[in-house]
């Protein structure tokens, strides 16, 4: 009887530490499991973080562009109206030279005729 009980107690130890060797295998998968959940969450989050800044960099890049090319075109075109502005000025000058030099030649014209019918009139005299 007292083998028997022996053997009752041996068996019954042997099935709690079989039980208590399941429930940690258990407990280690299911924090393997755990960590690789966490570590997968991890990556998507760092790799959303990385597609997040190269978005913001490829936006601050093309504003940067944007921006580039308007100052640009505004310089350009500052450009442009100073040339246009120096042509007006060009002509305006020429302008005003040919019409002192055509007012010059109407006085000379003018003396001229004038000298002329002077001398015509001291001859007549003469």
């Amino acid at each position: 009887l007292a083998d028997k009980q022996a053997a009752a107690t041996a068996a019954t130890e042997l099935k709690a530490q079989e039980a208590a060797v399941k429930a940690e295998a258990i407990a280690a998968a299911t924090a393997d499991k755990q960590a690789a959940v966490t570590a997968a969450e991890e990556a998507k989050t760092q790799s959303a973080v990385a597609t997040a800044v190269a978005k913001a960099e490829t936006a601050a890049q093309a504003l940067a562009d944007k921006q580039a090319a308007a100052t640009a075109t505004a310089e350009l075109k500052a450009q442009e109206a100073a040339v246009k502005a120096e042509a007006t000025a060009a002509a305006a000058a020429d302008k005003a030279a040919a019409t002192a030099a055509a007012t010059e030649a109407k006085e000379s014209a003018a003396a001229a005729k004038a000298e002329t019918a002077a001398q015509a009139v001291a001859d007549k005299q003469a």
